[in-house]
């Protein structure tokens, strides 16, 4: 849509329009609206599902990388209702 440069090795492209820069002393903080998103052929499966996964993404923090792909929970894990359980028989028996 802007029509930046795209990396041809970069698995996934998010392309983004500035809103916003915060100056935060050290560093600036870019506030961006995602205006297209390119993603990799390997990274879909037959549906069309994206499989993040399969990039070999990594992260760098405090100086050291990480590598990315395990999911550990799903969009609304933190506030979906729970599943209710029947009341447990707490050992009495009925006589």
């Amino acid at each position: 849509m802007i029509g930046c440069p795209i990396l041809s090795d970069s698995p996934v492209t998010l392309e983004c329009r500035v809103t916003d820069v915060i100056p935060l002393g050290s560093h600036d903080m870019f506030l961006a609206d995602i205006v297209a998103v390119d993603v990799s052929e390997e990274l879909l499966d037959e549906s069309g599902k994206l499989h993040l996964e399969r990039a070999g993404l990594a992260a760098y923090a405090h100086g050291e990388y990480y590598e990315l792909g395990r999911r550990i929970g799903t969009f609304g894990y933190s506030v979906a209702k729970k599943k209710k359980h029947p009341p447990k028989n707490q050992g009495r028996s009925k006589k």
